[in-house]
């Protein structure tokens, strides 16, 4: 009986991902599993690909591709109704652009990497995050969702690597680009008993620590606590945002008057014209809510 589905995604970094593939290949004979692989072809197809497989008893996932590919793979894992998502496993080989996920999990695409993964790795409990929109719309991530200006800079990073450009100086350049054009939305914010009111700059919600990039975004994100670590930026002025860029990295920016961190279990978010950015990918709404979903799904990481 086959146990693993193999998803790769030969577009995954540009379509820089397609070098990997002898090499995956070369790994998987190694770990001596029995697996289906499957390769992407457009936009949402790893998604019917997980959702196709569950439907044939297969409840072990090995993505091979970046944060989307992964985001796709969580959502047709969520969307299904076939089986508990706490009994089906994921694990990635990181071959796209930012990795973020990956790299909270310190997993890497060296050689051997993932052979060490299949007959090494540990089996852990990993929580989601789930967003319901203002049309009941319901979407997961298993990484960070970020509001407003992180929505932007997604955005024009996706616009750049539909063109054919990728890595971290292509986001960097994006990142500049959306920090020029950005105003702030005045929004409402909720959460447990407290809210805001106000300019908003960005709201980050984190199950991982990393987006964009290796941006440390969420420093203290735990993905196993149940419950959703919050980066709130109230209106913040541009030079003082290029003067933290360096603190993006290492996530010591807390210390801007403009800047609160805190956890809960859900957040309502109001404003007109949200953009938001979900493990990379970009929606708009007027509303969303977002909730920690805990334990919902198991991976497979190297500790």
């Amino acid at each position: 009986m086959i146990q693993w589905c193999v998803i790769f995604n030969p577009k995954a970094n540009g379509s820089k991902a397609s070098k990997f593939k002898n090499q995956i290949k070369s790994m998987l004979e190694k770990s001596s599993m029995s697996y289906d692989w499957q390769e992407t072809t457009h936009a949402g197809h790893a998604k019917l690909i997980t959702e196709q497989a569950i439907e044939r008893g297969i409840l072990k996932f090995l993505v091979c591709g970046g944060d989307g590919t992964l985001n796709e793979v969580v959502n047709g894992i969520m969307h299904q109704n076939q089986v508990a998502s706490n009994l089906i496993s994921v694990a990635i080989f990181p071959i796209g652009n930012g990795n973020d996920w990956a790299r909270t999990h310190q997993l890497t695409n060296r050689k051997n990497e993932l052979t060490k993964l299949l007959q090494h790795g540990t089996t852990a409990q990993h929580d989601l995050g789930k967003i319901t929109f203002k049309d009941q719309e319901v979407v997961y991530f298993i990484n960070v969702a970020g509001i407003g200006f992180d929505g932007l800079a997604a955005y024009m990073a996706n616009k750049a690597k539909a063109l054919g450009k990728s890595g971290k100086l292509t986001y960097m350049v994006s990142l500049i680009k959306a920090l020029k054009i950005f105003k702030p939305e005045i929004a409402h914010i909720k959460w447990n008993d407290h809210e805001f009111k106000g300019d908003l700059f960005a709201c980050i919600a984190g199950i991982g620590k990393y987006a964009g990039n290796g941006m440390k975004l969420v420093p203290d994100a735990l993905f196993y606590d149940g419950m959703l670590d919050i980066t709130l930026v109230e209106k913040i002025s541009k030079i003082k945002v290029i003067r933290n860029f360096k603190n993006l990295f290492s996530g010591n920016f807390f210390h801007n008057k403009e800047v609160r961190g805190f956890r809960t279990n859900s957040i309502e978010i109001f404003a007109q014209g949200l953009m938001t950015q979900i493990d990379g990918e970009v929606r708009q709404s007027d509303y969303l809510k977002i909730e920690c979903l805990p334990a919902a799904l198991q991976v497979l990481v190297i500790r």
